[in-house]
């Protein structure tokens, strides 16, 4: 689902402003490092260690919510940027209320 959303958006990133190219290109990092702080859960000696890793990239992936796209994009631009930011704070809420079992 995210790869094919950011498909849509970092394509055609050359007609974002500057801080919502920043913004979708910061999230894509932040959601690459997520992945692989995930996957490292069921082969680490030290889950508290990954566990503190991953609510940090949660906080910031939540901390999204509270931006909104330029508004001098169009509108069809604005909305879709908006649910970008939206579904990137709902993710990092849901991943931070989650914990690792030992």
């Amino acid at each position: 689902m995210w790869s094919r959303f950011y498909l849509r958006i970092v394509l055609p990133i050359y007609h974002l402003k500057e801080k919502d190219s920043e913004a979708v290109i910061q999230g894509y990092v932040l959601l690459s490092e997520l992945s692989k702080e995930v996957a490292k859960v069921p082969e680490t000696e030290k889950p508290e260690k990954v566990q503190t890793v991953i609510y940090d990239l949660a906080a910031r992936l939540a901390s999204y919510g509270a931006r909104r796209a330029d508004g001098r994009l169009g509108s069809e631009e604005q909305q879709l940027l908006n649910r970008l930011y939206s579904n990137m704070k709902e993710l990092g809420l849901n991943i931070g209320a989650q914990s690792i079992d030992h």
